[in-house]
């Protein structure tokens, strides 16, 4: 006896039973056992506006790295203000207001990241200031310097 179940179109099973001669004889295709299916009514597209071209965007500035010993721009809104503070290994700092900033009596390059964090490297010493401003206005001052060092610098007055 040969039974024939569709499960999925156009995937049939076809499962032979062993005990005697089939009745029915048994579908050579899988598309014979099927009825065809009408292909589904296509369904109207809707017209989307016309899209206007996007303007080439500008090309960025190429980013030169700060020779040592200059102040590099600040990004808008960024500022340093005044301050002096003392990190340890005796590392001083001193910053104007505007900029800008010193460590050890020798003026740091600086890079803006954000209005509220910046970083002034002297690369003569190795060491990079970083400097965040709270939204209290408050300063945090930290350094890192040559062999891993690194720290928390405490403000002065």
């Amino acid at each position: 006896m040969t039974r024939s179940a569709c499960l999925l179109l156009p995937l049939c099973l076809t499962v032979a039973a062993c005990g005697g001669p089939s009745d029915t004889p048994a579908p050579s295709t899988p598309e014979a056992a099927t009825p065809a299916a009408e292909p589904a009514p296509a369904l109207p597209l809707a017209a989307e506006p016309a899209a206007e071209p996007m303007p080439d965007p500008a090309p960025e500035p190429a980013s030169t790295p700060e020779p040592a010993g200059t102040s590099g721009p600040a990004a808008p809104g960024a500022r340093i203000t005044l301050f002096n503070a003392t990190c340890p290994g005796d590392i001083a700092v001193h910053a104007d207001d505007g900029g800008p900033v010193y460590v050890n009596g020798t003026e740091a390059s600086y890079k803006s990241f954000s209005e509220s964090y910046y970083e002034a490297t002297d690369a003569a010493s190795g060491v990079t200031i970083s400097v965040t401003t709270n939204t209290d206005g408050t300063l945090s001052v930290s350094y890192t310097g040559k062999g891993r060092a690194h720290g928390v610098c405490t403000l002065d007055g």
